[in-house]
């Protein structure tokens, strides 16, 4: 099948190490398109991403149209399926007598975090479960899976919102994945997922391993130079290979979820996490903003850094102080999860 043998190809590519996740562009752009193809997937014909989106008690379940345009998010894309391929092939040498189990979340249409290990690996080695909230997600998953001849690897593939989904006990996952989130932990039910997972296989390598929103002070004329953001991304827009140089004060940890933070929010029953208290220089320096910064570990060594991703831009933080003031921060869950923050000594309260 000629085109299995070029997706083969562009699975080697992607999972290659030598090659920089920010040099796979055209990689990544030829997967999507062949992925919309095979799928039969349908576009949007007026562009509303947001047409076939749901809103969950926990937060937003993205449309499969803009599910499906996650793809572009290339640097994103290249690092999640490494750190996957990476964490499955590592407990295969670990028990290689032993299948291991994956429980994929949220896998879109394209089920595409878990395309090259399938294309690599074989069934014996890995078993796949699969589950989304959107049937359109999952039918043409389901049809690129086919037609590449897949089936052998899905275990399951189940229509269900993840937060009422109990884990089969006869094949508990090894590797829970889910990427379910936006920049600063907003909108999307990642952390309320992933507490609700992980409380059923508490043992399970969670993937991404960690991610972090900090707050930083930082100077947006040298925060978002052009010149130095093409750098930062490896992309030679000129031949100057100027150092990037960048004016950050870090002020704090707001959350990190992980699988040790989940453990030790297990007896927490409150609609909020507990707060965190930042308090600001007294002095901020001219010109800096107050953002909220984004850090995902993905698996070992594959991360993404600021810039990185669209998870990991900078945010504003919308709301006013004073140098001296005590900021309060909490993570809200709910139809919209995200941080919270309470300038002490005001009455207000902002939601990000």
């Amino acid at each position: 099948m000629q085109n299995r043998e070029v997706f083969e190809q562009l699975a080697q590519a992607i999972l290659a190490s030598e090659r920089s996740a920010s040099s796979l562009f055209k990689e990544l752009n030829l997967l999507s398109d062949m992925l919309v193809r095979i799928g039969q997937y349908p576009n949007c014909s007026d562009g509303d991403l947001a047409k076939g989106e749901t809103r969950t008690a926990q937060g937003l379940a993205l449309s499969p149209q803009a599910a499906a345009m996650c793809s572009r998010d290339f640097v994103r894309t290249v690092q999640f399926m490494r750190g996957v391929f990476q964490a499955v092939s590592k407990q295969i040498l670990e028990t290689p007598t032993r299948t291991v189990n994956l429980l994929y979340v949220g896998c879109g249409p394209f089920a595409l975090l878990v395309l090259p290990l399938m294309l690599r690996l074989n069934p014996q080695q890995v078993q796949i479960n699969l589950i989304d909230i959107h049937r359109d997600s999952l039918d043409s998953a389901k049809r690129i899976i086919d037609y590449l001849e897949l089936q052998a690897f899905i275990a399951e593939a189940e229509l269900v919102d993840a937060m009422t989904y109990s884990v089969d006990r006869e094949r508990t996952p090894d590797i829970v994945l889910l990427e379910i989130m936006q920049a600063s932990l907003e909108k999307e039910p990642q952390v309320a997922l992933s507490r609700h997972l992980m409380k059923q296989v508490p043992n399970a390598l969670l993937i991404p391993e960690n991610i972090e929103v900090s707050l930083c002070l930082l100077d947006p004329s040298t925060e978002f130079s052009l010149h130095d953001l093409g750098h930062e991304l490896n992309h030679d827009f000129s031949d100057d290979k100027k150092t990037v140089s960048r004016q950050r004060i870090h002020l704090a940890s707001l959350i990190q979820v992980n699988r040790q933070t989940i453990q030790a929010w297990e007896n927490i029953v409150d609609s909020n996490l507990p707060a965190v208290f930042v308090t600001m220089p007294i002095q901020v320096p001219c010109g800096y903003s107050a953002m909220l910064m984004t850090s995902v570990k993905v698996y070992g060594e594959y991360e993404l850094h600021t810039y990185d991703s669209g998870l990991t831009y900078p945010r504003h933080l919308n709301t006013l102080f004073r140098g001296g003031d005590v900021l309060c921060f909490s993570y809200a869950f709910g139809e919209h999860p995200g941080l919270l923050v309470d300038v002490q000594n005001e009455s207000s309260v902002i939601r990000k």
